[in-house]
């Protein structure tokens, strides 16, 4: 199991999605993307289906590794200043594997060149959370690379009103962006077990 911990910071943000690249070595157990408070209460869990999920094996410059996007039942606001968890299991006979991109800390690298707001942690106990990645500093100098996603609502009033109907006729936009991404890039890699 493993996880990404982070702090919004800036403003409150409305998710709808979080993607992650990975790569699915072997196995058809779903990929389980949870969404969780600092504290490890459940804010919404999205099963991927295996199939949905290339299997590759290591090469080339990514390692076969694709983007994963799990869509929520309904969107979410991550609150400023909270910290939450983005964490990924899957079965105890299937294997994914991540990889972490490492911020160069110790290089005196300037914090706006890489994702200051968090850090990945893996456990094969799930309560015992350790570094993820091949370098284990403190501060975790690694981050699992994801992206969380919010929409517009004016956007998907627009685009899917005549889809949806009245339904969306009295919502407010309640953000002004079209999205919000963060995208990180890849130096290690790392494999998940079970959930």
């Amino acid at each position: 199991m493993a996880r990404e911990s982070f702090t919004v910071t800036g403003s409150d943000r409305v998710v709808t999605t979080m993607s992650v690249r990975l790569r699915r070595s072997k196995g058809t157990g779903a990929l389980v993307v949870r969404l969780e408070t600092s504290g490890g209460s459940l804010i919404e869990a999205v099963n991927v289906p295996a199939a949905s999920i290339p299997v590759s094996i290591p090469g080339g410059d990514t390692g076969g590794a694709v983007w994963v996007t799990a869509t929520f039942q309904s969107s979410h606001t991550l609150v400023n200043g909270s910290s939450y968890n983005l964490r990924l299991s899957t079965d105890g006979i299937t294997t994914y594997t991540l990889f972490t991109i490492r911020k160069g800390i110790e290089y005196d690298f300037a914090d706006n060149t890489y994702f200051k707001d968090g850090s990945a942690f893996k456990t094969t106990n799930g309560s015992t959370w350790s570094n993820l990645g091949r370098v284990t500093l403190n501060p975790p100098e690694n981050d699992i690379e994801f992206s969380i996603s919010q929409r517009d609502v004016r956007h998907l009033q627009t685009q899917d009103q005549h889809r949806l109907g009245s339904e969306l006729s009295s919502l407010q936009p309640v953000a002004h962006d079209e999205n919000r991404q963060l995208q990180l890039k890849t130096t290690k890699e790392s494999t998940l077990g079970r959930s």
